[in-house]
């Protein structure tokens, strides 16, 4: 009856403490606490000393030490030893027992029992609570390099996408949503939905071997860098990393910068053209005086006169197609048949016996720039050779030059002259007398707008130009040729 009513009020005491607590330490020694006085109350009340329910006390010592620090449960132990001992003692003083060295060694052992499970259960706390403290302190490092990461992508300018080995987005930053333009979310789509119509994307990702592919992306006034690269992976599945930089600042900027220069370069044009202009047309005016005082010369007259019209025709179209903006339009093209092409315009009859060879099948470019260099350079090699079958037109993949092409025109004159090399794709800077000046500087011009190289070797036994560019995505190689 006695320990029925303890049972209950133990129960009312850890409802009480458990709703107005709110430490740890008190709701554990709340619901415990009493639970170990009830304990002590079942030894007491069966026999003390020989009472069966002893081993509960060590069993919530146990318990405590499953969730309390390491102080607490020494406590907790101490505690239990001491009602242990209450309990024994005072059912042996009500019983009128006399303990025996047996007896009193069976309450050694017992509390000693008790203190040792104490001190085992306290070293489980510490090393718990030094393990609870060590995942903390990585769960906080996690959540602020998760922030840290979350305020990275969020504030970049760059846009990310990541791919899995589906080609599906994963995960992405607001400023790709904001440089694609996307409306919806980016999480989910595919690449090929995203960037469609861009030739090479899905070679890229079925040839592994290349490391990186980068491309330009249009959207109506809109260009964008786009560069797509493996994410280093144990697992079969690859994944990949697309970054985008929006270009279109950096290409206005170039294009009024282009605009400058192309203003300042009319105006030193307009002043040496007016010199370039008034040479030939004073010979034709002396030439038409003369038709008039001597007919007997009226032939050799008329032949000065046409060729100083046809300079003058071939200073304009130059200065035409130098002051022309050039706007890149790529496509997909035959070498081959640009090289045969070229040819064939400078070479009509094959007298002039122009040698060429590519081995690229087919390439991607624009095919009117690429024209309009090869022009140039072909007309500056054939008048600067002095005999047919002295100019050499080769066009392949360049030598340790990764995804580059490279197109050499060489001729076997005699050279340009280093203080004439120095300025040879400036405007009117003529290596040779009856050169317009202009030629050169248009194939530099050119190879700007594409991103091309241009450079010149140049010696007594010859003159090598040398214009390169990046490989497009549709290139491939095979052997032809023309001599």
């Amino acid at each position: 009856m006695v320990l029925a009513v303890l049972g209950v009020l133990s129960l009312m005491v850890q409802a009480a403490v458990l709703r107005a607590s709110r430490s740890h330490a008190a709701r554990l020694v709340s619901q415990l606490g009493p639970d170990l006085l009830l304990v002590g109350g079942l030894v007491f009340a069966t026999s003390g000393i020989q009472s069966p329910f002893s081993f509960l006390i060590g069993l919530i010592v146990i318990v405590m030490g499953m969730y309390a620090d390491v102080m607490l449960v020494l406590v907790f132990s101490v505690a239990g030893c001491a009602v242990y001992l209450v309990s024994v003692y005072s059912f042996g003083a009500q019983a009128m027992w006399q303990p025996t060295v047996a007896d009193t060694l069976h309450i050694l052992l017992q509390t000693s029992a008790f203190l040792l499970v104490g001190g085992a259960m306290a070293a489980i706390a510490r090393r718990q609570a030094e393990l609870q403290a060590r995942g903390q302190a990585v769960e906080r490092r996690h959540q602020s390099l998760q922030d840290l990461h979350a305020q990275a992508m969020s504030t970049m300018r760059e846009g990310m996408l990541v791919l899995g080995g589906d080609l599906l987005v994963h995960d992405g930053n607001p400023a790709a949503q904001r440089i694609l333009g996307a409306s919806q979310p980016l999480v989910g789509r595919v690449v090929d939905d995203i960037f469609s119509g861009q030739p090479g994307l899905q070679d890229f990702f079925r040839q592994s071997r290349r490391d990186m592919f980068q491309f330009e992306w249009k959207r109506g006034e809109q260009v964008c860098l786009v560069t797509v690269a493996p994410l280093p992976s144990d697992e079969t599945d690859r994944a990949w990393l697309i970054t985008l930089v929006d270009l279109s600042e950096r290409r206005a900027l170039e294009r009024r910068l282009n605009e400058q220069e192309k203003l300042a370069a009319l105006g030193r044009m307009s002043a040496m053209l007016a010199h370039e202009l008034r040479n030939p047309l004073q010979t034709i005016g002396q030439a038409v005086e003369l038709l008039t005082t001597q007919k007997k010369r009226n032939e050799s007259l008329k032949g000065i006169i046409g060729d100083e019209i046809l300079r003058l025709n071939r200073l304009v179209t130059d200065m035409l197609t130098y002051t022309t903006p050039l706007k890149p339009a790529p496509e997909a093209v035959r070498p081959a048949e640009l090289l045969e092409s070229a040819v064939r315009q400078v070479d009509i009859d094959g007298g002039l016996r122009v040698q060429w060879q590519t081995n690229l099948q087919d390439m991607t470019l624009d095919p009117g720039h690429f024209r309009l260099v090869l022009d140039n350079l072909l007309r500056n090699a054939l008048e600067a050779s002095p005999e047919p079958g002295t100019v050499r037109v080769d066009l392949g993949r360049m030598d340790g030059g990764g995804g580059q092409w490279q197109l050499e025109v060489s001729d076997h004159g005699s050279g340009v002259d280093e203080a004439v090399k120095k300025r040879l794709f400036e405007p009117f800077a003529r290596g040779r007398p009856g050169g317009t000046g202009l030629g050169l500087a248009t194939v530099w011009q050119v190879c700007r707008a594409n991103d091309w190289s241009v450079s010149v070797d140049s010696s007594p036994a010859g003159t090598h130009f040398r214009v390169s560019g990046g490989m497009g995505p549709d290139t491939h190689e095979g052997g032809k040729g023309h001599g």
